[in-house]
């Protein structure tokens, strides 16, 4: 964990549909008869986050009908250090054929609170992913120096100043 990096995956806006993949008109309409509240286009959607060699991938979702404006996702990746960029991919799961993209992202290895990007295929822009990324472990702050005596980056306080603070009362 000392040199993984936290991606937060917090929601996806504006999702068109994934690349046509064999036997996807069939699901089309059975998914449309079934009439849940789930998009039939929008069902085992992925996010796959690649990090130099190695790939971590979120649990799969539904995409609620008319809600592909705003799809709250609140996932969280812990990824190897990246030595030049992320790539993020949204991915429509099949089981017997490869995985339908609906768009992907270069990530850049700079930490940050709130990052929006555009989830590309091709040229076209098909949504955009909204996340955030910084170091899985932060040396915690001298808590001496930030004036809070006795806590020492650790928590609860030292035997030492608590005994400090029991006299000082």
């Amino acid at each position: 964990m000392a040199d993984s990096w936290k991606v937060h995956l917090l929601s996806l806006h504006d999702l068109h549909k994934p690349q046509y993949k064999v036997g996807d008109l069939l699901k089309h309409a059975k998914h449309t008869l079934w009439r849940d509240e789930f998009d039939p286009d929008l069902r085992n959607m992925v996010i796959q986050i690649t990090s130099g060699p190695s790939t971590l991938t979120t649990r799969p979702f539904h995409v609620p009908r008319g809600h592909a404006a705003l799809v709250e996702v609140d996932e969280v990746l812990f990824v190897p250090a990246p030595r030049k960029e992320l790539v993020a991919r949204l991915l429509r799961h099949h089981k017997h054929h490869s995985d339908a993209l609906v768009g992907e992202a270069v990530i850049p290895p700079v930490p940050a609170t709130r990052l929006k990007l555009d989830l590309k295929r091709g040229h076209r822009v098909e949504g955009s992913l909204t996340l955030s990324l910084k170091p899985a472990l932060q040396r915690p702050d001298d808590s001496r120096a930030a004036g809070d005596p006795g806590t020492h980056g650790t928590v609860g306080r030292c035997l030492e100043c608590a005994a400090l603070s029991s006299r000082a009362v």
